[in-house]
């Protein structure tokens, strides 16, 4: 698989999560906010009475998941790791063991993993439910249908149950929502329709993806779409199976909708909101410059670049004074700021609490997944065993399918490299002892009745004899890769000691070239994020690469794939 299609495989988990974030990673109605009650402080509690319940027990560089309304767990990340805490027991860690990846808990679930650790899933209490296989490379958060997906390390997307049981196998190259009663999903990454499809696999009904553009799904399972071919044109609602139920023809989809609880919040042609009921009912006039639903029929909205609290009936509840509103309630308080410092204010516009910072949305990740070290390693192993290798002109040529024209008068190759679906990547650069393209000629004899002349003629380029001297590269761990350098050092070192001699920091071997043998010596340097590689083959009556050779590969560009 390309790493085009790996990269759209990831972003497709992301967009799972994103079109279903109302249903995983916010709450409508939290019951506890973490506070700092003075800027710099440690962070605190607050509940939704605003009682300040945990005094300063955090430290201000922490990180936090939101507090689960159901089971009043929550995540801390501090030096890396994140730990689970309760509302009951916010001193000490429920767990002795730390996570790399965690997800918020919702239905009584998170998904956490560690590097070279397969998936598991954990209740509130954080016993073990379930631990996925070394098969399943990633897996979302839980929604609240109570459905998480996982990816394969073939990149194909299923979906499992809060027990880690399969309810859709791994058979779509995309699976973009999961409603209690249905999933929208691609069966292959070129159909232009989302299959709806029941949990048995059934086809239900499409969206023909040539005509509409998704957006979202609402719990009570109605379909947000646009069309594709009217960029202001109105949002168009779908049931379950597909079929159009009506259109907002006053709304213009471009400017993004949020639908949720039976309202859906949408904008005109002058990017002003209001809200409508899942009848296609307007409630709200558009009227507003910015809106965002509270659930429960509430509404966060601005007006004069001022945020205030709107009912469904458009009365208004908190007067628009405020700089800036959460998109959620702490139990019947609204969570808006003022300037630097931020407030509960209750329905009376009264300030309940005031404190100067809080953890307005949850960092955990959207889905966790399973770094294979060993895997990762192997990898690495071979991309070296590899380089060790030296190849002549041709044979590189032959291997990389290298262009000929490209090479003329050049004795350097840039390669790009990728390991293990991106998870390392890089480039190396081959040193050679002379150009790898050469111009061949012969001498031709021509009489032209007075004179015998010989005539050197061009027989075209050709890759040359050309052998190799040195091999430079860099390999980078991607961002996201989370394995510790420390731990993937010892792993690499360690294998390649099993079958290298090493002396003064080099890993050396014998290898063989043609019928000649050549003695390899690797280095490495390793850094936070990335290995240095420099390896140097020993063959008989070679030269050493000479700076303008290393300076016009250094001006390369990458030529070929790894």
């Amino acid at each position: 698989m390309n790493k085009i299609t790996r990269l759209a495989g990831m972003l497709t988990m992301a967009t799972l999560l994103l079109t279903g974030c109302d249903n995983a990673k916010k709450e409508t109605n939290v019951e506890y906010i973490i506070v700092q009650m003075s800027n710099g402080d440690n962070w605190s509690i607050v509940d939704k009475n605003g009682k300040e319940v945990v005094k300063e027990e955090y430290p201000p560089e922490s990180q936090f998941s939101h507090i689960s309304i159901n089971d009043g767990v929550f995540w801390v990340k501090q030096e890396d790791k994140w730990q689970l805490f309760s509302i009951s027991q916010p001193k000490k860690p429920l767990l002795d063991e730390e996570f790399q990846w965690v997800t918020d808990f919702n239905c009584g679930r998170a998904v956490v993993s560690n590097p070279n650790q397969p998936i598991r899933i954990i209740d509130a209490k954080g016993k073990v439910v379930a631990r996925l296989t070394k098969e399943v490379r990633a897996c979302s958060v839980f929604l609240n249908s109570g459905y998480a997906t996982f990816m394969t390390q073939g990149n194909k997307y299923g979906v499992i149950n809060k027990n880690g049981e399969v309810v859709l196998r791994a058979e779509y190259d995309f699976i973009y929502y999961i409603n209690k009663d249905f999933i929208t999903v691609r069966k292959n990454s070129d159909d232009t329709r989302l299959q709806i499809i029941n949990f048995k696999g059934q086809r239900m009904g499409e969206i023909d993806e040539d005509k509409y553009n998704f957006i979202s799904v609402d719990e009570d399972g109605h379909i947000l779409v646009a069309d594709k071919n009217n960029d202001v044109g109105p949002f168009i609602i779908l049931d379950k199976r597909g079929k159009k139920q009506f259109e907002l023809r006053k709304s213009v989809w471009r400017w993004g909708a949020s639908y949720r609880d039976g309202y859906l919040i949408f904008g005109n042609e002058d990017s002003k909101f209001g809200v409508a009921d899942d009848k296609g009912e307007i409630l709200i006039r558009t009227k507003y410059s910015s809106m965002q639903t509270l659930g429960q029929g509430y509404f966060a909205a601005m007006k004069n670049g001022k945020w205030g609290i709107v009912d469904a009936q458009d009365e208004t509840i908190v007067d628009f004074d405020f700089t800036n509103a959460a998109d959620y309630k702490v139990g019947e308080l609204f969570l808006m700021q003022d300037g630097s410092s931020w407030s509960l204010i209750d329905k009376d516009g009264k300030e309940v609490i005031g404190f100067d910072n809080c953890v307005l949305s949850t960092q955990t990740d959207f889905y966790v997944k399973y770094v294979d070290v060993d895997r990762l390693t192997d990898g690495i192993i071979k991309a070296i065993e590899d380089l060790e290798q030296p190849l002549s002109a041709a044979q590189l040529a032959k291997k990389h399918n290298l262009s000929l024209d490209d090479y003329h008068y050049r004795s350097s190759a840039v390669l790009s490299m990728d390991i293990n679906d991106d998870m390392m990547s890089g480039n190396c650069t081959r040193y050679y002892n002379r150009s790898l393209a050469e111009e061949r000629t012969h001498t031709e004899k021509v009489d032209d009745g007075w004179f015998t002349t010989t005539k050197t003629i061009s027989d075209g380029y050709h890759w040359s004899a050309a052998v190799p001297q040195t091999t430079t590269a860099s390999l980078t761990l991607n961002s996201e890769t989370g394995v510790d350098i420390a731990m993937l050092r010892k792993a690499v070192t360690d294998r390649l000691r099993s079958n290298h001699k090493y002396e003064n920091g080099d890993f050396i071997r014998n290898v063989n070239f043609g019928k000649q043998g050549v003695q390899v010596e690797t280095a490495l340097e390793w850094n936070t994020e990335y290995i240095s590689i420099r390896i140097s083959y020993f063959i008989k009556g070679q030269a050493a690469p000479s700076q303008s050779m290393i300076d016009e590969a250094e001006s390369d560009t990458a030529v070929a794939v790894w």
